[in-house]
């Protein structure tokens, strides 16, 4: 959950970054759409885990709702590797001051994706470009 909290500040106050650049932001209701998606699915895997109390036996017949599962977790896949991939395109907005290339956040993308290790390189340049944004408020 603070990981989706967390990617959810980068892209939105990322986004207000930018176009104080003077770049041209990114569509960010999709964006605010998955992160929604992926914290709610978060939250209900842990409720249905902690409630869970026996483990079912499982079956080997095809049922509807299996079908469902299955396109669920397909697009909660999507909305996960989407709110990974704009937070790294809005860090490298705002780290290179013009548009990027997926070759200018693939570092960012594997540090986002190996969060535990990632999260001590990439809070550092998050806090330089606050403490930047800020300094431009208090100028």
């Amino acid at each position: 959950m603070t990981f989706t909290c967390w990617i959810y500040a980068i892209g939105v106050y990322g986004q207000e970054r930018i176009i104080e650049m003077g770049l041209q932001p990114m569509n960010i209701k999709l964006f605010k759409a998955n992160v929604l998606i992926v914290g709610s699915f978060f939250l209900i895997a842990l409720i249905f885990s902690a409630t869970q109390r026996q483990i079912n036996s499982t079956s080997n017949t095809f049922e509807p709702k299996d079908i469902i599962f299955t396109l669920a977790g397909l697009y909660l896949f999507f909305a996960i590797f989407q709110t990974i991939y704009f937070t790294c395109k809005t860090l490298g907005k705002i780290e290179l001051r013009r548009e990027v290339s997926f070759g200018d956040i693939f570092p960012s993308l594997i540090l986002l994706l190996f969060f535990f290790v990632g999260v001590w390189i990439l809070q550092p340049k998050v806090n330089k470009f606050i403490a930047t944004e800020q300094e431009i408020f208090h100028s």
